[in-house]
């Protein structure tokens, strides 16, 4: 019997998809009733697979996110820390004194038995670079770019400080076993 005589109409393109696919089938060595119901089944338990997560594949994936969350978190705050280090200006490790001198000038002011007044005040930068101790002097009108170098010092090395610790607790939260 003849399409045209069985009453349905003839539709290529619906006789070239079941034709590829009757191929497929013949090809992985199946065919007709059966080879469609397994790849219905099969299809079936992917679909299956795809929805069902036991509880252990959700506490999985919770703690995959939270765990990349943490890791997040880390080079954000990482990343600020970087930028306030490029903000900063000039640096100057130690410290900032004021002194006031004795003289060896016998009538001097600073020798008076009833009221001695010191030379002064002096300001003094300390630091060790190097292994090596130094100290100079810094002129009245140089004091608050000295002080605000030395704060930035201060600031460098919490920062660093801060970057470090980061970093190590970056890479525990990277070898950390799976759970």
């Amino acid at each position: 019997m003849t399409p045209a005589k069985s009453g349905r109409r003839h539709n290529p393109a619906r006789t070239t998809i079941s034709h590829r696919k009757v191929a497929e089938r013949e090809q992985a060595g199946r065919s007709g009733w059966r080879a469609r119901q397994k790849a219905r089944q099969s299809r079936l338990e992917r679909r299956r697979e795809e929805k069902a997560l036991d509880i252990s594949d959700t506490l999985y994936k919770v703690s995959d996110m939270t765990t990349t969350f943490r890791l997040q978190q880390i080079q954000r705050q990482i990343a600020k820390i970087k930028g306030e280090l490029l903000a900063l200006g000039d640096l100057h490790p130690g410290s900032l004194s004021r002194q006031y001198n004795v003289c060896g000038k016998p009538g001097c002011r600073c020798k008076d038995p009833k009221n001695p007044r010191r030379h002064g005040p002096y300001h003094k930068v300390s630091y060790v670079y190097r292994g090596h101790s130094t100290s100079r002097f810094v002129s009245g009108d140089q004091v608050k770019e000295i002080q605000a170098e030395l704060a930035n010092y201060k600031r460098f090395r919490k920062l660093t400080e801060e970057w470090v610790g980061l970093a190590l607790k970056l890479a525990k939260e990277k070898r950390k076993p799976a759970a």
